[in-house]
């Protein structure tokens, strides 16, 4: 009741209906009055109780049969899609207008008809409105029943429930889902409902075009409740978090897994681009919280994806997706969602080498991760804070960052950054181990290396560089106990690092190795060690590595020796050539 007293809600009511009927409601019996007033002609008392009881008689019988018609087509619609999307029918605007008018014309006709005077010639202007008002009658319910055959389909009530779902009632909806607790649905819930219908029942049109209402209604949702309103949407509290979780989480998963089950691939892709759309949409509006939820979501969707072709396209898409969210995450100034989302894709890239997937496959995912994605994404993170990188008083060779420390997310994302893609570099040093072959061309995989080297290199952040060039070295040492064949490649990959950097940086970094020994960065692995356990641990790992020869020929110092050799050596060449 309260709602209907407010102005807010009869503005939405005339600013759904036609202007057109408006102007048509108001236009047609003002006419029909003036006309009864100027013809001045007068019906009999008899003829003018017959005309009113037929008017009256009419307008009921068709009210009864439509109405009644309606609610049994709309019940039966309800039944194929959700029962929940009645009240898209029931609440439209049309829908009641046209109620509204039928009982007010069927009342103008009772009331005149209990109040015919003897003399009737001078009620015609009434009778003459009365006309008006049942053809106004007459226009309303062609216009709802256009509006409901339209809402019947699958476009309209697509069409329809985007229009009803708008920002601030979502958000209202949600509110009430979250106070309620158990047994109330998300707002998204009917559509994903929808969605679900359609595919199993191999509906693909209408659940494509579910798919690209979904993502416009949570799109626009976080677009307007992150501006400056009435309403913020912020990550810290529970609705804005459930927002967008259960569907990024739950619905658009399932709805890819149930698109895949059915070999309906282009769904698959569109369930996914939509998962990583909304996920973008959070960081552009700088909520790279919903980011985070989408990677998961996506992480989700692929989990149980088999070990053949098909899966292996599904797996693609979700590292697509993956690479979208990380790269947009990235270009953002919030470590701790960014960590969330790599969480995420590098959970997955686990599974990938634990399923040992074929050679073509693993090369597809690993020239895509490794030497594109994490390539990419340390690109962006050091153009954003590679300049408070040398503020920073960080031992960049352990894993750990203190809790107590000043930025500690922004540590935490270079450090997480460089645990993710050193780990996913020991992998794919094992995996060449095991299978005798690499699960991405060793050009790529040195020149991954080389990439990130440079990249750090030609920032401030001298010591964070000087860390990842003795990563490559060490890196580049394992790759020689397991191929020997590639020597040379790598020597020619950090000589361009210091041709097209500061040569003091590779310099330092083979100085280090050769008095410090391993810093273990490489080898080692686990999640780092609580505070108190840093130095025991760290030496502890100093003597592994210091002890550690792999049964080379050459010994972890000898061989850093000669590798220095040949990096200058290939460093001196380019210098007098202008191949950079």
């Amino acid at each position: 009741m309260t709602q209907i007293l407010s102005l807010q809600y009869w503005k939405r009511f005339f600013g759904e209906l036609p202007n057109k009927l408006l102007w048509f409601s108001v236009i047609v019996p003002v006419l029909f009055a003036l006309l009864g007033l100027l013809l001045r002609f007068g019906f009999s008392e008899e003829n003018t109780r017959s005309v009113l009881n037929a008017l009256a008689t009419t307008q009921a019988g068709v009210l009864a049969i439509v109405f009644s018609v309606t609610v049994l087509g709309i019940q039966l619609i309800a039944q194929r899609y959700s029962p929940r999307m009645i009240h898209l029918f029931t609440d439209a605007s049309v829908f009641r207008y046209t109620f509204v008018v039928f009982v007010f014309s069927i009342g103008v006709d009772l009331l005149l008809l209990y109040n015919v005077p003897e003399s009737a010639s001078s009620f015609t202007v009434g009778v003459y409105f009365a006309g008006g008002l049942a053809i106004v009658a007459v226009g309303s319910l062609y216009v709802f029943i256009t509006e409901i055959l339209e809402r019947s389909t699958p476009e309209g009530i697509l069409k329809a429930f985007a229009a009803d779902l708008q920002p601030k009632k979502y958000y209202a909806q949600v509110e009430a889902m979250i106070e309620d607790g158990v047994g109330t649905v998300h707002p998204l819930h009917p559509l994903y409902s929808l969605i679900m219908s359609a595919i199993s029942s191999s509906e693909w049109t209408t659940a494509e075009r579910g798919l690209n209402r979904f993502e416009h209604v949570a799109t626009r949702t976080i677009s307007e409740l992150s501006g400056t309103g009435d309403l913020q949407l912020r990550g810290s509290t529970q609705e804005s978090k459930e927002l967008v979780k259960k569907p990024l989480d739950e619905f658009l998963p399932e709805i890819a897994i149930h698109a895949f089950e059915h070999g309906e691939n282009e769904l698959l892709k569109e369930a996914i681009s939509v998962i990583t759309e909304i996920g973008v949409t959070g960081v552009d509006n700088y909520r790279s919280f919903i980011a985070a939820d989408a990677a998961w979501g996506v992480s989700n969707a692929i989990r149980e994806a088999p070990n053949d072709t098909e899966g292996n396209s599904f797996r693609k898409e979700g590292f697509s997706a993956f690479a979208k969210l990380l790269k947009a995450t990235s270009k953002q100034p919030d470590p701790r969602n960014l960590n969330r989302v790599l969480s995420a894709a590098d959970h997955q890239k686990d599974l990938i080498f634990r399923r040992n997937l074929d050679k073509w496959a693993m090369d597809d995912f690993m020239l895509r991760y490794f030497d594109g994605t994490l390539k990419d994404i340390h690109s962006n993170i050091l153009d954003y804070y590679g300049s408070h990188l040398p503020e920073l008083d960080v031992d960049w060779t352990w894993q750990f960052t203190p809790h107590d420390r000043a930025n500690e997310e922004l540590v935490r994302a270079f450090l997480e950054w460089r645990n993710s893609y050193v780990k996913t570099s020991n992998q794919i040093l094992k995996y060449r181990k095991e299978n005798g072959e690499y699960p991405i061309a060793v050009a790529n995989y040195s020149s991954s290396w080389k990439r990130v080297c440079l990249d750090a290199a030609k920032t401030p952040a001298e010591e964070y560089a000087v860390l990842l060039c003795q990563a490559f070295i060490e890196t580049a040492y394992e790759d020689y106990l397991i191929n020997q064949d590639t020597k040379w490649l790598w020597p020619d990959r950090l000589a361009r690092v210091m041709w097209n950097s500061d040569p003091i940086v590779v310099q330092k970094a083979f100085e280090r190795l050769q008095s410090e020994g391993r810093t273990g960065v490489v080898t080692r692995e686990g999640h780092g060690l609580p505070s108190q356990k840093v130095d025991e641990g760290k030496a502890k790992y100093q003597k592994v590595c210091e002890s550690f020869t792999g049964g080379s020929p050459l010994g972890f110092s000898e061989w850093v020796a000669n590798f220095e050799e040949q990096t200058n050596d290939r460093y001196y060449s380019l210098l007098d050539s202008d191949d950079k």
